[in-house]
């Protein structure tokens, strides 16, 4: 009998300058959503978006692909496609014509229930301490430079010091 791992990752984007308080705000919030669950309004606020999203890549790029795998990113030319589909593959992820994909959640929006939704949220962020006491890590990671967008020059972010 071999031990089982479960990961989560969330990936957050931050101006560089203030990843600190950014990493803070977002694991408050994971505590929050693991401890008290997320409320009908915010699940159809999350809801109305996405599909919106989906709807609008859809229209606009009715030849791509899409899937349960990149969410409302669509895969469009023939490279994007291959590899969308090799990583969706293994894993068993849908890979479709956007307007079926787009079709098909439009009819499963109705299943979408609150409760399960919650009970999903404490099973896989309740590890961070939305109940109990939290447990495991927290990875920060942050590319070595960005690009200025006036100049185009690449623009070093400072290594955090020791308290952070």
């Amino acid at each position: 009998i071999r031990e089982g791992v479960s990961v989560t990752t969330l990936t957050v984007m931050s101006e560089p300058l203030r990843w600190a308080s950014t990493a803070q705000d977002v694991l408050q919030e994971v505590r929050a959503v693991a401890r008290l669950g997320i409320d009908s309004e915010e699940l159809d606020l999350i809801m109305r978006m996405t599909m919106s999203k989906i709807e609008e890549t859809a229209k606009a790029q009715p030849w791509s692909y899409m899937g349960t795998l990149s969410g409302y990113d669509a895969a469009s030319t023939s490279r994007d496609i291959v590899e969308a589909l090799i990583a969706s593959a293994p894993a068993g992820h849908l890979l479709t014509k956007a307007d079926a994909f787009n079709q098909t959640l439009q009819k499963a929006r109705g299943q979408i229930d609150l409760g399960r939704v919650n009970e999903a949220c404490v099973q896989l962020l309740g590890h961070f301490g939305g109940v109990g006491e939290p447990c495991g890590r927290v990875v920060v990671s942050s590319p070595a430079f960005m690009l200025d967008e006036v100049t185009g020059r690449r623009v070093p972010i400072g290594l955090p010091d020791a308290a952070e």
